[in-house]
């Protein structure tokens, strides 16, 4: 084994040992209880606390896509089984599955640079991971009932991506086998929910363009059954029962609109997602990186001016926007997001690396398929952020191939480091001041008898680590309240005292 694996594994090794201890930290929140106690949107009868049986949990899933909406393989398949035993078994798979998503992409970065190794992609990725701020890591990864979805879908995702370009090789002899794992993948890829089923597709389709403009051989069957199985996934999802009626309770002027204006209504609110505040450092570090490649691959001096003023404006810019929390206008944000694709578009043109096209537009449809949904949550980002992780990485990896860069991106690569290290330690102390009271509430209420009528429970000393809790909730009634009571089987008018 050559040294630089050596080190390679090292980090891999150190970097599972975070995540299992990270997501030792981790407890309920807000309606993990309702998912866990089948009380989430009214209980389920014969449901006592976290304890059911699977006719029980049919009946829920049922009730759920029927109803609600069409994200119900992942629930029914991981999220509800793993909780109802323990929120800390979910949050270790979590672990191994977030492990597992940053090798996959380590192995993209080694397909589109063409190597068998690098320290500097698996070191940028987990950077880049480390680098997430905590608005957006406590609603996505750290709330069970949405890492479910924003999460655990990206491991089937990259999985088939990586996969269908292996298979698609001419000399690759496909077995049977190797056509039931993409089925599968490409299904589970597409099944999660809406961001991750527009991605694969949008990829498939993309990257079968691809081959047909490099004039390859293409493998038809491969190719049919992987495009019908992320169709069928799709389809379970997007046109559930459910879907059609929570858009009628929770938006009934957006469900009436007709496409078109759909469209254009969710547009903004998509730039709005794309330049996300908390989020805004990601794009600057593309914008920085990029121009540094074009720099390299650039003959002519005035077009390298050309780039590094009209960049370096666009990066200072966008700096003062994340450092002020400053809005600026819809026209500059569709401007500068038409303005990025291109320059992402053209840099892999010019570098000769084609088969990143189709990622690039597999990460433009992760958050540009949101133009339908009536109403983003800031937490939407986060896949659109993992998803760029392998196009950073890739880019940084090309520069440091010219020595010219290297000593600079060194500099540089240390520097985010120590900014991710401060954010990651940070994080984990948060989530550690709180795991005493998490633990300490959790005792108190699984040993309290059904009939008690009061019981005192204790806030949180950060809740900025924590998801939505019951004593901040906005509604008149406390929805987290009630599926405590269902979760940890007390009476529906038992009091919580919050100290």
């Amino acid at each position: 084994m050559t040294l630089n694996k050596k080190i390679i594994y090292s980090i891999f090794f150190m970097f599972l040992i975070y995540l299992i201890a990270q997501h030792n930290l981790i407890f309920m929140y807000f309606d993990d209880f309702g998912h866990a106690s089948l009380s989430y949107g009214g209980a389920v009868e014969g449901v006592k606390g976290h304890e059911f049986s699977l006719s029980q949990l049919l009946e829920w899933g049922r009730w759920y896509y029927f109803n609600w909406g069409g994200r119900i393989v992942y629930y029914l398949m991981f999220l509800l089984p793993q909780l109802a035993i323990s929120i800390h078994l979910f949050m270790f798979i979590q672990s191994l599955v977030i492990f597992a998503i940053i090798v996959y992409m380590y192995k993209l970065c080694l397909y589109y640079t063409k190597k068998d190794s690098s320290i500097t992609s698996i070191s940028v990725l987990i950077i880049l991971y480390g680098l997430i701020p905590i608005e957006i890591m406590r609603d996505t990864v750290y709330w069970a009932s949405a890492s479910i979805c924003y999460i655990w879908s990206l491991l089937p995702l990259v999985m088939t991506v990586y996969y269908f370009m292996i298979f698609s090789d001419s000399n690759y002899k496909m077995k049977l086998t190797n056509y039931v794992s993409i089925v599968i993948l490409s299904f589970f890829a597409a099944s999660s929910f809406e961001q991750s089923g527009a991605a694969i597709l949008i990829f498939l389709v993309a990257y079968t363009i691809y081959l047909m403009f490099n004039k390859s051989k293409l493998n038809l069957k491969l190719l049919s059954v992987t495009i019908i199985s992320a169709m069928v996934g799709i389809s379970v999802q997007v046109f559930a029962p459910g879907n059609k009626i929570r858009m009628l309770v929770t938006d009934s002027e957006f469900a009436n609109l007709s496409l078109t204006k759909k469209i254009i209504n969710g547009v903004p609110n998509v730039l709005d997602l794309l330049f996300y505040q908390k989020s805004m450092w990601f794009l600057i570090l593309l914008i920085v990186f990029v121009t540094l490649a074009y720099l390299k691959i650039t003959k002519l001096a005035w077009g390298k001016w050309v780039i590094i003023i009209i960049n370096s404006g666009i990066a200072v810019f966008l700096s003062k926007v994340y450092l002020q929390d400053v809005e600026f206008s819809l026209k500059i944000k569709f401007v500068l997001s038409m303005y990025l694709v291109a320059i992402i578009i053209f840099y892999f043109i010019m570098n000769g690396q084609f088969n990143m096209i189709p990622y690039v537009f597999m990460l433009i449809a992760s958050i540009g398929c949101l133009v339908l949904s009536p109403n983003i949550q800031n937490r939407s980002i986060v896949y659109f952020i993992f998803i760029l992780f392998v196009v950073i990485a890739v880019i940084i990896d090309n520069l440091l191939q010219d020595h010219g860069f290297k000593q600079y991106l060194m500099v540089s690569l240390i520097t985010l480091g120590l900014f991710s290290l401060i954010n990651t330690w940070t994080i984990f102390d948060g989530y550690y001041t709180n795991v005493d009271i998490n633990r300490k509430n959790d005792k108190i209420l699984e040993n309290t008898s059904y009939n008690v009528g009061e019981i005192e429970v204790y806030k949180l000393p950060n809740s900025l680590y924590s998801n939505e809790v019951p004593y901040e909730e906005k509604y008149d009634v406390s929805y987290i309240e009630v599926w405590m009571k269902e979760y940890y089987n007390l009476k529906p008018d038992t009091k919580f005292n919050w100290k």
